[in-house]
């Protein structure tokens, strides 16, 4: 959250309420994260993001040494609408869409491979 209100006030301008902004600003791993969003803002998606990096960059969003893998695992283990698309069908097979699903995954975004 604070990270969204650091790139809410220096991307947008927004004007934060004075107790918000201070708390919003003490918080480093917040910072780290909206800097990091500062870096990759510029290209827009012409550079997309490798897959560790991805991994690592969703870690750090949950933040918390259990709950950022837990939220990667729940990210990589919960099919989307493009995992249920197979052959222009939806799948009924629902273990199977979990199952595919970070290979999928790696097969988009490993190897720093465009989309």
């Amino acid at each position: 959250m604070h990270a969204g209100l650091q790139l809410a006030e220096g991307v947008l301008g927004v004007k934060l309420p004075e107790p918000i902004e201070s708390r919003a600003r003490e918080d480093a791993s917040a910072a780290k994260l909206a800097a990091r969003v500062l870096r990759w803002l510029p290209a827009a998606g012409a550079a997309p993001l490798g897959l560790f990096e991805r991994a690592t960059f969703r870690m750090r969003m949950r933040g918390g040494l259990l709950a950022g893998p837990a939220y990667l695992l729940r990210l990589s283990l919960s099919p989307t609408e493009e995992d249920w698309q197979v052959d222009e069908r939806i799948s009924n097979h629902h273990l199977l869409d979990i199952l595919r699903r970070p290979f999928r995954l790696a097969r988009k975004y490993g190897h720093n491979k465009k989309n």
